[in-house]
């Protein structure tokens, strides 16, 4: 099992990745994008410590999420430093039996 995804999943020479500033540029969008609209009427109504007590805990969560999924992809043989390109769809599919890894990807 473990040469077969490391031969799937090898990280291709010269590959790009997304690094820290994109990922923190792409979590900062993820979360305040959806409130650009609605930020100034929740502050209005509830408040601004509200209002960012909440940003906050989504930032937590987040993160959280994001050492989760990284603990999980060291833990594909043969991956151990991220020698591999892994995405969710592989963890789903190394992780789950395969009735539940078509409903996940379903």
């Amino acid at each position: 099992r473990r040469s077969r995804y490391e031969s799937i999943l090898r990280l291709p020479e010269g590959s790009k990745t997304i690094g820290p500033v994109g990922g923190l540029a792409l979590l900062t969008g993820c979360l305040l994008g959806p409130q650009v609209y609605s930020a100034p009427a929740l502050a209005a109504g509830a408040g601004w410590l509200p209002l960012l007590a909440a940003q906050l805990a989504a930032v937590a969560v987040a993160e959280r999420c994001g050492r989760v999924l990284l603990r999980v992809m060291r833990h594909i043989p043969g991956n151990r430093r991220f020698e591999q390109r892994i995405e969710f769809a592989n963890l789903v599919r190394f992780y789950l039996p395969p009735d539940l890894y078509l409903f996940t990807i379903l």
